[in-house]
């Protein structure tokens, strides 16, 4: 639901399906993402874990779970695979933060070259409006809390 607040336009559903809280909290997410034009939405089943940093930072692990019995597939949605995705989110010594994120996922289905080819360059495209826009919820959420 928070996520969705503020990075809706990603993603049609953003559901924490299950979660274990511990040194390192464990969940499962299922996520729904707007494929573009004619092309079908993906969807994706993943393990979730993160880890809080002493610095007030995060790093968050995500891979795709074999087990879909949570959620299965359906003939409406392509069920994409996530080989690795990583996010380590650092507080720097001015109070800034600096993302780091790397993805290995296969979106499944037969995309043609030049479909991935744009897509990439649309994805680059938005990674600094998607900052500000975490960077927006996030003073928001600070804010909040105080």
């Amino acid at each position: 639901e928070e996520r969705l607040r503020w990075d809706g336009g990603n993603f049609r559903t953003f559901e924490v399906v299950s979660a274990v809280n511990g040194p390192v909290q464990q969940d499962i997410v299922y996520c729904v993402m707007p494929a573009p034009g004619m092309l079908t939405d993906r969807d994706v089943l993943q393990d979730r874990w993160k880890v809080s940093l002493d610095d007030g930072g995060l790093a968050i692990l995500l891979q795709s779970r074999l087990d879909n019995s949570l959620r299965p597939e359906t003939s409406q949605r392509i069920r994409a695979f996530t080989h690795v995705s990583g996010y380590l989110i650092c507080v720097t010594s001015d109070g800034s933060v600096e993302i780091t994120a790397v993805s290995q996922t296969n979106l499944g289905g037969s995309i043609p070259a030049w479909v991935q080819s744009q897509g990439r360059r649309l994805a680059k495209s938005k990674l600094l409006p998607w900052a500000r826009k975490l960077e927006s919820h996030c003073q928001a959420v600070r804010q909040r809390k105080d």
